[in-house]
């Protein structure tokens, strides 16, 4: 290699004396483009070893050439005048070129039709001083013309290299890079110097952000348009959480993500690759619609997978690259304190764990763990494509989203428009505590988590209409205990604690399972609805049922929830969440409290069909009975006849209706009485803690149900 530099050195001296010759002054007043351009071209030196490739320049040449009509075409013009002080420029081979070409991921092509990467470049090869005069300093560094333009970090230490078992003077960016010094301090006139080096340090001042990284790579098109979609709400975070951004001549500076200034504090980026994004939208069942709809979710994934390390005495850039990580590393995602706490100030999101998969045969494999999803979801991500370069950190494409702790059920819930009726019932105030607990991460979950059953927009329409009560009603002071007990009677808790609540699912639960709700609110007076104490009216049961569809034979299972006062069937379960999963339901299920006037005698008061029934009641004093009191310790079930039934008995008493009412009272009593059958157990069995009512269709044939009367009423199935 000496060889080869003396030649170089030779050559560059030859064109000198030609230049001085011409009549050039030694301050090289009248050095322009041209004449570097005619300095270095066609220069090519061989290695010592003949059989080694050539050493040639074209790829720098091309720069200079570029830049002169580029906006940085003073620059080359003003090199070497006196008033600018000594300067040097840095020069490498064509194979430093292909280097960097690979590391940019970007051709050579792209990179010289780039005129601010090619100025960028150029700025950041010109040095103020020469590198034989400067002292071996770690703490002084060579200023380049690039950082008097920009705050990016190009500036170069002079220092020495251990190569082998010789030492060399070589050159350090201050991104820790660093290459050799293969000749120095060329002189081409009194103020400029030319030196070459085997790498070039100057790309690294001009690394792409991660933004532009990003656009660049066609397997990241959908991480970049979320980049672009969250950028306003990113500069606003960074600005509370780092003090970033700032405004410039009334124009918002660009965020961290999309820009390289100030970028000292480098990062590990695991960004999703557009299949990762389709498996997310697949496994939490959302559509890209829904999630990019959603910018604060959205910014919540990109910053998770932005990291640091933690407990680490190196954060530099090749402190990131896969060479340099271990199984067991862990990471702080951004905002974890802040952005990515349920409780902003007091409790963090929890970090991420690498495990590194070293094998001889093949490359590293990087598997990044985040914090677990419901329904036994791994949330972890293995590295697809590694080590690429930014000025922000070290971008590694992963196979997988990773998902971040705010994506919790009720946020599950708010996504979906078709559940927007009951997301809203959830943020009302007098519900802020349950609210509290549905958008708690498990991980930081003070409380029990609870999976919800989620009703449709068209259910809560549906049953609200039934009850007479308006949507907006319910938001009314007076009846604020209603929505209050609408939402509980909602809401599971799953009685467990720890990683064993994020393994609740709806859907692996026994043939009929009971499950308390959160309902609290005090049920109807009576010893049946109570359970050692505790009310069990509160609690709903999953049934796993056969049942055939429409115009087909075909025997298929479905999930029927059995509220006390009416049941709905699951339209999907088991949605993963990080506390807890969603299910939705098809109908509204009423809460068993007095408040919702629900009783007997309010079922058969709704009831057109019958209007004698109730008539009668009202004749016979019956109705406290019917509203509550009962007939026994426990509920009752009612065979009411309807209105064309009673009008055929009437009919054959020969009497008209109201007379038959005021005039029959004895016997119409008995027959109510007969048409009644009370429970009479005073407390439900241990095993069951769940209201049991009689139905039919769950009845057997010969069923014997005990009357009101005394008497015992026998229930042919084939006729009911």
């Amino acid at each position: 290699m000496c060889r080869a530099c003396a030649a170089f050195l030779t050559l560059l001296t030859l064109a000198w004396c030609v230049y001085l010759a011409s009549g050039a002054d030694a301050a090289c007043a009248r050095l322009t483009r041209e004449t570097l351009f005619n300095v270095l071209d066609g220069q090519s030196i061989q290695y010592d070893n003949d059989e080694s490739p050539t050493v040639s320049f074209i790829y720098f040449l091309e720069l200079i050439e570029r830049a002169s009509v580029a906006f940085c075409w003073e620059t080359l013009t003003h090199l070497g005048e006196p008033a600018l002080g000594v300067q040097s420029l840095l020069v490498v081979p064509d194979e430093a070129f292909r280097t960097i070409s690979v590391n940019m991921n970007r051709t050579l092509d792209e990179i010289m039709e780039d005129s601010q990467t090619v100025c960028d470049i150029l700025e950041a090869s010109i040095i103020h001083g020469t590198i034989s005069n400067f002292p071996l300093d770690e703490n002084g560094m060579l200023e380049t013309a690039l950082s008097l333009r920009s705050s990016i970090p190009s500036n170069v230490r002079v220092g020495m290299l251990q190569v082998d078992n010789s030492r060399e003077v070589g050159l350090y960016d201050q991104l820790g890079a660093h290459a050799s010094v293969l000749a120095s301090d060329i002189m081409l006139c009194q103020f400029l110097y030319v030196s070459i080096l085997s790498e070039m340090l100057s790309y690294r001042a001009v690394l792409p952000d991660i933004s532009t990284i990003a656009r660049s790579l066609a397997d990241l098109h959908i991480t970049s348009e979320a980049i672009k979609l969250t950028e306003a709400l990113r500069i606003d975070f960074e600005r509370e959480e780092y003090g970033y951004g700032s405004i410039v001549n009334g124009i918002e500076m660009a965020s961290s993500i999309s820009s390289c200034t100030d970028a000292n504090a480098k990062r590990l980026y695991a960004l999703p690759s557009n299949m990762a994004w389709i498996k997310f939208f697949r496994r939490y069942r959302l559509s890209r619609r829904q999630v990019f709809a959603d910018r604060a979710l959205l910014l919540s994934i990109l910053l998770y997978a932005e990291m640091e390390k933690m407990n680490s005495t190196s954060t530099s850039m090749m402190s990131y690259m896969t060479h340099s990580l271990g199984s067991g590393d862990i990471f702080r995602p951004s905002g974890a304190s802040t952005f990515l706490s349920a409780i902003p100030g007091q409790i963090e999101a929890f970090p991420l764990r690498l495990d590194v998969d070293i094998d001889p045969f093949r490359r590293r494999i990087l598997k990044f763990s985040g914090v677990g999803t419901s329904t036994y979801l791994e949330n972890s991500a293995l590295s697809v494509v590694t080590d690429i370069m930014s000025c922000r950190g070290i971008v590694h494409i992963v196979e997988n989203v990773l998902v971040p702790p705010t994506l919790t059920s009720f946020r599950q819930v708010a996504l979906r428009g078709e559940l927007s009726m009951f997301a809203n019932m959830l943020r009302a105030p007098i519900n802020k505590e349950l609210l509290l607990e549905l958008d708690t991460p498990s991980k930081s979950n003070i409380f029990v988590d609870g999976a919800i059953l989620a009703p449709t927009n068209t259910a809560v329409r549906l049953t609200l209409n039934y009850l007479g009560i308006q949507f907006s009603e319910l938001f009314d002071a007076e009846k604020e205990s209603l929505l209050q007990q609408l939402v509980a009677y909602h809401v599971i808790g799953t009685r467990s604690t720890g990683q064993e609540r994020l393994a609740f699912r709806v859907g692996l639960l026994a043939p009929e399972q009971s499950l308390a709700t959160k309902l609290w609110y005090p049920i109807l007076e009576k010893p049946s609805n109570t359970f050692r104490g505790v009310p069990t009216a509160k609690n709903i049961k999953i049934v796993r049922q056969m049942s055939t569809k429409r115009f087909s034979s075909q025997m298929t299972p479905e999930l029927l929830v059995q509220g006390r006062l009416n049941a709905a069937k699951l339209r999907e379960q088991d949605i993963p969440s990080t506390n807890g999963p969603l299910s939705t339901l098809d109908e509204l299920l009423i809460p068993p409290t007095a408040e919702f006037g629900l009783s007997l005698y309010d079922r058969v008061q709704r009831a057109t069909e019958l209007r004698i029934f109730k008539e009668i009641i009202d004749a016979l004093g019956l109705r406290a009975e019917l509203r509550g009191q009962g007939f026994g310790d426990g509920d009752s079930v009612v065979f009411a006849p309807n209105n064309g039934a009673w009008l055929a008995l009437f009919a054959q008493w020969t009497l008209p209706e109201d007379m038959a009412i005021r005039s029959r009272n004895a016997m119409l009593y008995d027959i109510i009485m007969q048409i009644i059958s009370p429970r009479n157990e005073r407390f439900q069995p241990a095993a069951s803690e769940i209201y049991r009512p009689w139905r039919a269709e769950t009845s057997r044939h010969g069923d014997y149900l005990p009357s009101a009367l005394g008497s015992y009423v026998a229930v042919n199935r084939a006729r009911i």
